[in-house]
């Protein structure tokens, strides 16, 4: 299962409004999307216990600017937060 159609759905036509993405022990697969960026008003984010989630980070996690919960634990994903995360 991958995840980048369903946000790419969540940010085409909402404006960002989503607040929580919480998608935990879903069984996704892939790198996470760069479009999750788009998400501004998201506060929390938790992609843990997926296993098969790798790649880097993607730089435009640092464009949100509300966040106040992160998780990607238990995932491969490798790379350090953007420095601008939560600003």
């Amino acid at each position: 299962r991958t995840f980048k159609k369903g946000v790419t759905n969540c940010t085409n036509g909402s404006s960002g409004r989503v607040t929580n993405l919480t998608l935990w022990y879903n069984d996704l697969v892939g790198e996470i999307p760069t479009e999750i960026g788009l998400l501004h008003k998201l506060q929390a984010l938790s992609l843990s216990q997926n296993k098969d989630i790798q790649g880097i980070i993607p730089s435009t996690l640092g464009l949100l600017t509300h966040i106040t919960h992160l998780d990607l634990s238990q995932n491969d994903i490798k790379g350090n937060i953007p420095s601008t995360l939560g600003l």
